[in-house]
């Protein structure tokens, strides 16, 4: 019988390089994150729904900011809505930092927190955050502890969707990292590689959403010159065209087999004033839309048309292709959005008293005029 030693050997070999080569791929920024990620320590304040006249006691929660200059950091804006008092701790400085909102924007879901620059030993390293997006590529995640520690984790990206904000009217871009080692929801920052891919804004279920780079890099090239304008905002509604009566109703060629129908148009937002109740959205900004709504993105692959709007700044250029009064017609307007207060009923009261209260069904408010 031949000696089997030899081809254990071989075997013991090749798995020890197999894992080593496993270990060099597993990237781990643990280390160089301790000077671009903070610990955020927040106290809310808040007024009671059916008496909003009575403030709410004084809470505490936390979040985590990335930097993104020498003394600023971002986070969700829902980490810091009705924020009282926000306090900083980062690795090697054992007291904690005065910071103040310096732009929220609940929209975008994005927040820049400035940290008191008497304060601050030493500079913030800033971040730098990558538009690549891979399927299915692994994801690390890393957020500092109230102990400033820096603790990390891993999943791996599953989709690119738009979906509904718990908080905001408008509809944006998020990555969905699927079996994630940890909940993170607290504004966690998520890479690919070396490079910052997001942060974090809600978790469930071994799965985590992730606020991309796009929308990131975009916020902050808004913030840039000290104003900010904001994310665009639907100012219309629609449902699907998949009724072949309704299709022949509006005389739809055959040719035309896609395109969503405007059901509603509102007094404020991007297509307000331009577009009308049976319109047929047949485009937006030369991007076809599918009966369902959506359009082909060359990267994120099928999106909801709304990322048409809410990826661009207030006051840019967008185009409608539509269908209206038995033709095809093109609408050249300007992306718009809208404070809250705007509404009847505002979508959501942060960082400051509620102006209505709704009792008995009936919704009470200051007079608008």
């Amino acid at each position: 019988m031949k000696n089997p030693r030899p081809l254990f050997a071989v075997l013991i070999f090749s798995l020890a390089v197999f894992s080593n080569a496993s270990a060099k791929n597993q990237t781990d920024l643990t280390e160089v994150m301790k000077n671009s990620i903070v610990y955020l320590n927040i106290s809310y304040y808040g007024y009671e729904q059916y008496q909003p006249w009575k403030n709410k006691e004084i809470s505490e929660g936390w979040g985590v900011g990335c930097a993104v200059t020498e003394n600023q950091v971002i986070t969700p804006a829902y980490n810091i809505a009705n924020a009282a008092v926000i306090e900083v701790k980062r690795f090697g400085q054992n007291e904690f930092i005065p910071a103040k909102i310096k732009i929220i924007d609940y929209e975008s879901n994005l927040a820049l927190i400035e940290l008191d620059p008497n304060t601050v030993r030493k500079p913030l390293i800033p971040l730098k955050f990558s538009a690549k997006y891979k399927k299915g590529a692994e994801v690390n995640f890393y957020w500092l502890s109230a102990i400033a520690q820096v603790y990390s984790g891993r999943g791996y990206l599953d989709r690119a969707t738009i979906d509904p904000s718990p908080i905001a009217f408008s509809r944006m871009l998020n990555f969905v990292a699927a079996n994630v080692s940890d909940n993170t929801n607290n504004g966690q920052l998520y890479c690919m590689g070396t490079e910052p891919l997001g942060i974090a804004c809600w978790s469930s279920n071994k799965e985590a959403g992730i606020i991309p780079a796009d929308a990131i890099n975009r916020f902050l090239a808004d913030a840039k010159d000290g104003s900010y304008n904001g994310i665009g905002a639907a100012g219309f509604s629609t449902t699907g065209l998949l009724d072949p009566v309704l299709r022949k109703y509006l005389k739809l060629p055959d040719e035309i087999r896609d395109g969503v129908y405007v059901s509603d148009v509102y007094t404020i937002g991007t297509g307000c004033n331009e577009l009308k109740k049976g319109d047929v959205l047949l485009s937006v900004d030369g991007f076809k839309l599918n009966s369902y709504g959506r359009f082909v993105h060359p990267q994120y692959d099928a999106l909801f048309f709304d990322y048409l709007i809410t990826s661009k700044t207030a006051g840019e250029k967008i185009t409608f292709d539509i269908w209206r009064d038995s033709k095809e017609q093109k609408i050249e307007t300007l992306v718009k959005n809208f404070d809250v207060s705007q509404m009847l009923v505002p979508w959501y009261d942060f960082d400051s008293q509620p102006q209505y209260f709704i009792i008995g069904g009936c919704i009470l408010r200051k007079s608008l005029s």
